[in-house]
């Protein structure tokens, strides 16, 4: 019932209180520490008695003891003399908490038994407590508290060590979202000798994760056309995935939940993986290029999120480019010298389109006399299918007919080609080379 000083001494008659700020400012003094005058004006000592002209009880906390003999000191301010009480005791703290499942309500675990007053009594409120919100990436958009009970969901009274605050949150939770839990101020929550909970002590608790995790992008993109034979896979998630056996997707097992195919052999293609952004990311780099002009199929399967929320499969394709201009893969002359077949390694076309018969107009030629003395040139006359039809585009043989200025000795030849280098294409628009001949 006066105004005290407080001081911890480590040695008898010691000039120096140990290593503390003083008061309740936490100031430091000249680089030295010193003693504790006012500690916070809302802190009620374990007495109950109220100090007079505003004076505040006197606090020290956080000091941590080395093994040895101290001496606890209460002095009277400027003299002055009456009664006090003296609580020495650990600090309680937050030691655990743990989310319900369906993210209504928080179990906060303390190191004792907690009360709303200094002396040891009442029951913790909810105006005792702070909740901070943060969404951290996750989708829903806010909690606050509206309840507490004990952790049977009773009414508290009082001197319980675990609490449940029970809150509403916006939105569906991901898990990733986090709840910050600490004391109002640090006069707001006691143990039964009066010490305060400070509120440097805090707790941080993530939501329940209520998503599966959904695959947001690919690239290349599902029915993508044209795409180059060294391309990589990239795929990206909504959230942290692995393996539906709980371990962390590497090349050891990818796999088990991921898979390459080549549908124009239903090969299963062998791959590298590299995940990144926190397990969200993952790259698959093909052993070797894919083939030209195919489809290929991604599967994924066996994939779950850290709290095993199931990945619905998902299937994707893509088809690569046709990167290699067509050519002439062979030719022959008809025994009676009326046309010369032609073979292509690829349909082809007139246009850059993939589409189009290719005309006379589209196939250069050359005689080659060779010293004939009988024969001297032919003129292109029709081209054909191979069954003598008209053209209509996308064929791989085709039939060249020509007439023969004079009598061929046998020694003569003609060489083929393309007319120039924008005469003939294939389906993805390469051009043959006006150098290809035969």
């Amino acid at each position: 019932n006066f105004d005290t000083i407080l001081s911890i001494k480590d040695a008898c008659g010691a000039d120096t209180s140990l290593n503390h700020p003083c008061g309740g400012s936490g100031e430091i003094q000249d680089n030295e520490y010193c003693e504790s005058d006012d500690g916070d004006q809302n802190f009620c000592q374990e007495s109950g008695i109220p100090p007079p002209n505003q004076n505040y009880a006197s606090i020290i906390d956080s000091v941590r003891l080395e093994p040895g003999t101290y001496y606890v000191i209460v002095d009277g301010y400027a003299g002055a003399t009456g009664d006090y009480a003296l609580a020495i005791g650990t600090l309680p703290e937050i030691i655990s908490s743990e989310i319900a499942e369906d993210d209504s309500y928080i179990e906060i675990h303390f190191s004792e038994g907690m009360y709303t007053e200094a002396t040891g009594e009442g029951a913790l409120q909810l105006p005792d407590f702070t909740l901070e919100f943060d969404s951290n990436g996750g989708t829903a958009s806010n909690a606050t508290a509206n309840s507490l009970t004990n952790n049977l969901g009773q009414p508290l009274v009082g001197g319980e060590d675990t609490v449940r605050v029970a809150i509403d949150v916006s939105g569906a939770s991901t898990g990733e979202e986090r709840i910050t839990i600490r004391a109002a101020t640090d006069a707001s929550l006691f143990n039964s000798f009066g010490m305060s909970l400070l509120r440097s002590y805090s707790q941080v608790q993530n939501l329940s994760d209520f998503n599966s995790p959904v695959l947001e992008s690919t690239v290349p993109e599902n029915s993508s056309i044209n795409v180059p034979t060294n391309s990589t896979i990239i795929l990206q998630f909504s959230e942290a995935i692995q393996n539906s056996d709980g371990n962390d997707i590497t090349n050891q097992n990818a796999q088990n939940s991921i898979t390459v195919t080549d549908l124009s052999s239903d090969t299963v293609l062998d791959f590298s993986i590299t995940p990144s952004n926190n397990n969200r990311t993952f790259t698959i780099e093909p052993d070797t290029l894919f083939t030209e002009y195919i489809n290929i199929r991604v599967r994924l399967t066996n994939i779950q999120d850290v709290n095993n929320n199931p990945f619905s499969t998902v299937i994707f394709q893509f088809q690569t480019a046709d990167e290699t201009s067509p050519t002439i893969a062979a030719s022959s002359l008809a025994s009676s010298n009326a046309y010369a077949t032609i073979n292509f390694n690829e349909p082809v076309y007139s246009t850059n389109e993939g589409s189009g018969a290719i005309t006379l107009d589209d196939i250069g030629y050359d005689f080659q006399e060779n010293g004939s003395l009988s024969c001297f040139g032919i003129i292109t006359t029709n081209i054909t299918n191979y069954a003598g039809s008209a053209l209509s585009g996308g064929e791989e043989e085709i039939r060249v007919y020509f007439s023969i200025n004079g009598a061929p000795e046998g020694i003569e030849g003609i060489l083929f080609s393309p007319f120039n280098g924008v005469s003939i294409y294939d389906a993805a628009g390469n051009p043959m080379p006006d150098t290809t001949i035969t």
